[in-house]
């Protein structure tokens, strides 16, 4: 605890104290800590494009932040997840991010890039892409997952 202009305890908001002689509100001000990686986002266009930022960011703590923001939104940027998957061509991790997305945005939108990527001998990929496939647990999703699985004759490396 520190004692003096500024007064934080633990959990409690930051109380500034300022000495005006003579005022009734010269106790106490409180002001909320906080401080953002990200600004007050109006739009989603700009939620999205920032998510994006911070996820390209060489900041592992910026790029899981990014990550977190998109992860409860992520069935309204199907189609825009898609495209920053095609998009990409350097980061392994992203695009793989990006699938995790998509899985759990649970679209049918995304089911030909994950029947796409079941074919791109990456087998991270390939997880990712059963992952969403099982998620989505529509009747095409299901019959994709069953006929992959017939085609290798039951062993597919993955867990099917």
């Amino acid at each position: 605890m520190r004692f003096g202009r500024n007064l934080v305890v633990l959990g409690m908001p930051r109380v500034q104290h300022q000495p005006q002689v003579g005022s009734e509100s010269h106790y106490l001000c409180v002001q909320p800590i906080r401080k953002r990686a990200y600004p007050l986002m109006p739009s989603k266009v700009q939620q999205f494009q920032t998510s994006m930022r911070l996820m390209r960011s060489r900041n592992a703590e910026k790029q899981e932040e990014g990550f977190h923001l998109l992860l409860p939104e992520a069935g309204s940027y199907v189609e825009e997840l898609i495209a920053e998957f095609q998009a990409e061509t350097k980061d392994h991790g992203l695009k793989c991010w990006l699938l995790e997305l998509l899985g759990e945005a649970r679209s049918e939108v995304a089911i030909p890039l994950f029947v796409e990527m079941l074919d791109a001998g990456d087998e991270a990929f390939a997880s990712w892409a059963i992952r969403g496939l099982k998620r989505l647990d529509t009747k095409t999703s299901r019959r994709i997952l069953y006929e992959r699985n017939k085609n290798n004759h039951g062993f597919t490396g993955l867990d099917v």
